[in-house]
C-alpha cells in the first residue's frame, strides 16, 4: 500500500469516526436537560485561546455572578493559559468536555466546522447540531469565501452535497452570528443561510474603546500617546 493510499484510508477512517460522533453527540443532545448558567466557549478548532471567544470568556470569568463558564480544548497548553488567569477548563475530546457541551445553555464559537479543515471550536465531533443555542462569533473579516460559499465544486459531487446538507443543518442551527458593519453581517448571512445575524460590534475589538487597555497596548508597541 503506498502513502497515498494509506493517507486516504486514515482521512476516511477519521471522516467516520467524526460523523459517528457528530450524531451521537446530536442524538443525545435532545435526551439531556440544559443546565441553565453553565456557558461553553472555545476557538481555533480546539486548539487555541484567542479571538472573540476569549474575550468573552475573561470578561465572563471576570464578572461570573451566575454563571458557570467553561473553556473546552484539545490543547494542553491552551488548559495551562486559561488556568492561569483563573478560568475552568476540560478537554473537548473527554467524558468530562463532551458533558458540559451537553448540559450547556450557550455555546460561544469563532469557526464551528470549516469546509476542508478537520475539528471543531468545541464538539469531538466534525460538526455540531443538535439541540443547541450557539453563539458565533467569526474569527476574521470575510473576505475569502466562508460557510458554504467555501465549497469549491458547488456541491456537485456525492461527497459534497452531503457535506453541504449537513453544514446547512449546522449553520442554520445558530441561534446568532456577530457581525462588525451591516456590509459584514450581509456576507455572514449569505455564507451562513441564517438571517439571526447581530450587529454589535466584535469582542475582541472592545480593548480599543478602553482608554486604560488603548494606552497599555500603545506603550507596549511604544507609540507616544501624543502621536
Amino acid at each position: 500500500m503506498g502513502w497515498k493510499m494509506a493517507y486516504r484510508v486514515v482521512s476516511l477512517y477519521r471522516a467516520f469516526l467524526g460523523m459517528i460522533y457528530s450524531f451521537s453527540i446530536g442524538v443525545f443532545s435532545y435526551f439531556i436537560p440544559k443546565k441553565t448558567d453553565l456557558i461553553v466557549i472555545g476557538s481555533g478548532l480546539g486548539m487555541s485561546f484567542g479571538g472573540n471567544p476569549k474575550s468573552i470568556f475573561t470578561r465572563l470569568v471576570r464578572k461570573s455572578e451566575g454563571v458557570d463558564v467553561y473553556w473546552l480544548t484539545k490543547d494542553t497548553k491552551v488548559m495551562q493559559e486559561v488556568k492561569s488567569i483563573g478560568g475552568k477548563v476540560t478537554r473537548l475530546d473527554k467524558i468530562s468536555g463532551i458533558w458540559k457541551l451537553l448540559r450547556a445553555r450557550l455555546v460561544i464559537i469563532e469557526s464551528g466546522t470549516i469546509p476542508g479543515e478537520w475539528g471543531h471550536d468545541v464538539s469531538i465531533g466534525r460538526f455540531l447540531f443538535g439541540r443547541f443555542n450557539i453563539l458565533q462569533t467569526w474569527h476574521g473579516s470575510p473576505i475569502k469565501m466562508i460557510g458554504i460559499d467555501a465549497i469549491m465544486d458547488g456541491g456537485k459531487k456525492l461527497t459534497s452535497k452531503l457535506k453541504v446538507k449537513i453544514l446547512k443543518r449546522e449553520y442554520r442551527n445558530y441561534t446568532g452570528i456577530l457581525a462588525a458593519s451591516e456590509e459584514e453581517g450581509d456576507i455572514l448571512s449569505k455564507a451562513f443561510e441564517n438571517k439571526r445575524v447581530w450587529i454589535e460590534g466584535l469582542p475582541r475589538n472592545d480593548a480599543l474603546t478602553n482608554e486604560s487597555l488603548r494606552l497599555e497596548i500603545r506603550n507596549r508597541i511604544n507609540i507616544d500617546d501624543e502621536k
